[in-house]
Order: structure tokens, then C-alpha cells, then sequence
């Protein structure tokens, strides 16, 4: 007797999902901010070196380039801002290191930035010198960023452009470089001092930035 053929079809099982993948990305703001008022600083120098030369009596010396007075306010108040910007985006990543705070009223930024520092890393009496001049920096970077004008005596320019309106003396490579070591003070007191919390940032970021700020 003849036995059927029987056929037998086999179609692979496909699995179908309507899930997408989804990358998430960031990079911290305030390492660029970092990198800007460094290379700034450096252009407010450079603008500084082409203020014109004091009279020299007797003395011949080989002509040397003349800026303007721009050469030196531009960035320089470039490298202000970012180093206030900085300083503002380090808070940012450092405060959920600290414990929450219930403060009264709304304390000006720097000191904000200042408490969580002091919140997050072991920085001993440095607080009192970083009071003062977190102070003077956003005292510098507040009417840049939100401009009034105003009226008022002239002063000597530090890199001698001779007499000026104050902020061509405000906005000068001596306080760009001023302000850029403030920052690195920070940075390298709190890479060399954290707590708990904050060692890992240490090791990691704060070391890297500082790196790059000094490097």
C-alpha cells in the first residue's frame, strides 16, 4: 500500500518590536567656558604688550606694533565673563554632591557657588579669600552681562593707554589673568581636598578641567 507524501513547511518565528534605541549625550558647558577664558586671557595679554610705549629719553629701541585699546578690553571682557560662567556651571555639577540647603531669600550667585563649594570639599580658611574675590568678579561680570550706562572720572589704564573711562580699566588683561587664576585656586583646592561625595568628581572631571586650564 502506498503511504501519502506529507509536507511539512517550516517558516522561522520573526520577532517584532516597535522599541526604538535612544542615545542620550551632554557635554559640560562649563569646561568650554574654561577653555574660552583661557585663550582670551591670553588675547588680553597680547593686546595689553601693544599699548603704546612710555617716552624713553636716550634710549633708542627697535619700533614695536600699536594696538588699539580694544585689542586688550575685548577679551578681556570675554575671559571675565567666562570665568564667572565657569565657576557658575562648576556649581552646577558639584551641588548634588552637597546637602540641600533652606536658605531665606535669594542670596546673591557667588555666594551660592560659594556655599556649595564649601559644602562639598575641604577647603579649609581658602573660603575667606574666595569671598572676596568671587565678589569683586561678579561685580565685574554683572554689568557686562546687563549693561547701564553711566557717567563718571576718568582712571589710569594699568597697561598704559594713559587716562580712561573706568571700564576700559575694568575690563584689562591685569584683571582677566587675575580672574583666571581665581578659578584655577578654586579648581585645584577642590581637586586636591573633597569629600566623600565629591571624589570621584575629583578624580575625574575636576582633574581633567584643571588639567586643561593649566596645561
Amino acid at each position: 500500500m502506498d503511504v501519502p507524501a506529507v509536507r511539512i513547511d517550516l517558516a522561522p518565528a520573526v520577532a517584532t518590536s516597535s522599541a526604538s534605541l535612544e542615545i542620550s549625550v551632554g557635554t559640560p558647558i562649563w569646561l568650554h567656558w574654561l577653555r574660552i577664558a583661557k585663550a582670551q586671557t591670553t588675547l588680553a595679554r597680547a593686546g595689553a604688550d601693544r599699548a603704546p610705549a612710555p617716552a624713553q629719553i636716550s634710549v633708542v629701541v627697535e619700533p614695536r606694533p600699536v594696538g588699539t585699546i580694544t585689542d586688550e578690553m575685548y577679551p578681556a571682557m570675554l575671559a571675565i565673563m567666562a570665568t564667572a560662567h565657569a565657576l557658575d556651571g562648576l556649581y552646577d555639577q558639584i551641588r548634588g554632591f552637597a546637602p540641600s540647603r533652606q536658605g531665606k531669600g535669594r542670596p546673591a550667585r557667588q555666594r551660592v557657588i560659594l556655599e556649595a563649594i564649601k559644602d562639598c570639599f575641604k577647603v579649609g580658611k581658602h573660603w575667606q579669600r574666595w569671598l572676596v574675590q568671587l565678589d569683586w568678579l561678579f561685580a565685574l561680570r554683572d554689568p557686562a552681562v546687563h549693561p547701564t550706562h553711566k557717567a563718571g572720572p576718568t582712571v589710569v589704564h594699568p597697561s598704559g593707554w594713559g587716562n580712561v573711562a573706568a571700564e576700559y580699566a575694568d575690563y584689562s588683561a591685569d584683571n582677566a589673568e587675575r580672574a583666571l587664576e581665581l578659578l584655577e585656586d578654586v579648581l585645584r583646592t577642590c581637586v586636591d581636598n573633597p569629600k566623600p561625595a565629591s571624589r570621584g568628581w575629583a578624580t575625574g572631571t575636576g582633574k581633567a578641567a584643571l588639567n586643561d586650564l593649566t596645561s
